[in-house]
């Protein structure tokens, strides 16, 4: 009797052990398979990633900014050109009123007059 109550004892020490390590390995099996769905998104990512690599439909490159002031320049040339052709209009319509007014003060004057009175001596400068 004395055996069998110790292979009674022996046997639920392994049923207690197997019922625990039932459970770890159920645990296990649990992360195992979570880390399979979560490689298998992340591969499925990667070839993703990598076909639109292949095929050009990746993210679109970014345009290089400019290093110099020369490349600066060379890329707003355009727009330079065109403003300051705008500004040489604008200033050759202001000369062209100006000489208009300047002919019509002249006129007034007496033309030469007026040119004597704007213009000083050289006996009048003082000498440096």
């Amino acid at each position: 009797m004395y055996q069998l109550r110790e292979e009674n004892a022996r046997l639920r020490d392994a049923a207690s052990r197997r019922d625990s390590e039932s459970s770890e390995l159920a645990a296990l099996r649990a992360a195992h398979a979570d880390s399979r769905e979560r490689l298998g998104a992340a591969e499925a990512q990667l070839q993703a990633h990598h076909l639109a690599e292949i095929t050009g439909t990746a993210h679109p490159p970014r345009a290089a900014r400019p290093k110099t002031a020369q490349e600066v320049l060379a890329n707003c040339a355009g727009e330079l050109d065109d403003e300051l052709e705008d500004l040489f209009r604008r200033n050759e319509a202001s000369l062209g009123e100006i000489r208009e007014d300047l002919a019509a003060m002249h006129s007034e004057a007496g033309g030469v007059d007026a040119e004597r009175r704007s213009t000083p001596d050289p006996a009048d400068r003082d000498p440096l």
